[in-house]
């Protein structure tokens, strides 16, 4: 059942991913830097977008929806451990492979109730928009 509260996060996730280049995405980190340091990275429920470094190419969009898990960070050193260790699956592979030109940006979407809902909804929006090229589902 959808209520008036959701047809506004509908509206609102519309709204915001027409301007996802705006002011909602953090300043762009190295893969180099993530792999150093991972305390920069919100423990916030987010999205995260991938994107090569030289042509500003989106790569890959998802989402951590586990705010009281670690956020968008554990997320962020789910990815470094898997690359770095080589133990890859076959969606990541093309990723892991472009790891090193890229860059990541993310937009924290805070820790309330309606952050999930939100998150799930902009992360299609946005690869609907953007149609990352490692993104299988969910492309125009």
């Amino acid at each position: 059942m959808i209520y008036k509260k959701h047809i506004r996060l509908i509206e609102l996730a519309n709204d915001v991913a027409d301007e996802f280049n705006t002011l909602l995405w953090s300043r762009p980190v190295k893969y180099s830097d993530l792999v150093r340091d991972l305390r920069g990275v919100t423990t916030s429920i987010g999205l995260y977008l991938w994107r090569n470094i030289k042509t500003k190419e989106p790569l890959y969009v998802g989402r951590s929806i586990q705010h009281h898990r670690g956020g968008l960070r554990k997320r962020m050193r789910q990815y470094v451990k898997m690359f770095e260790n080589g133990d890859v699956d076959g969606s990541k592979v093309g990723l892991c492979s472009e790891r090193h030109e890229s860059e990541i940006l993310f937009m924290d979407l805070g820790e309330e109730h309606d952050a999930l809902l939100l998150t799930i909804i902009l992360e299609a929006a946005i690869i609907h928009e953007l149609c990352p090229k490692y993104n299988i589902q969910l492309k125009r």
